[in-house]
């Protein structure tokens, strides 16, 4: 992909996810609800992914990409939270799933704590698959020098 798309399609996945989450902030009753923190959670990440993408379309637009290491930790943690929003549909999923068929238990199943735990997993992953990314290619790149 050429710079200059790169950075332009960052631009418009950053300013379009950045919509539900300043909606979802603003209003009390959707921060408070489990299934809006979630989307603002997912959306958050989308704004991190373009945010990233805008970053390095413009470095590459402007030739002044930055070290290699710095290149390296940006598109493995774009990388990383892009699949995460996929956990993400998951926990959303799990807890529509709760709020359907256990609709009368709902707030002694979906706790605060594990309210929490939903919100938190999709982040987890991300740094997870990021560290994991760059042992791998930290590790690579050793093999190959020797």
């Amino acid at each position: 992909m050429s710079a200059a798309a790169e950075a332009i399609i960052g631009f418009i996945v950053f300013t379009s996810s950045a919509v539900p989450v300043v909606a979802i902030l603003r209003r009390r009753q959707l921060r408070e609800a489990c299934m809006y923190q979630l989307l603002a959670s997912m959306a958050a990440a989308e704004m991190t992914v373009g945010a990233i993408s805008t970053l390095l379309g413009s470095l590459r637009l402007l030739h002044a990409l930055p070290p290699g290491w710095v290149c390296l930790v940006l598109v493995f943690s774009r990388a990383s939270i892009a699949t995460s929003t996929v956990v993400s549909f998951l926990m959303l999923s799990l807890e529509r799933y709760v709020t359907v068929v256990h609709g009368m238990r709902y707030f002694d199943i979906v706790t605060d704590r594990r309210q929490l735990l939903l919100v938190a997993a999709s982040w987890l992953t991300a740094a997870l698959l990021s560290v994991f990314g760059m042992t791998l290619r930290a590790r690579y790149v050793q093999v190959s020098d020797t």
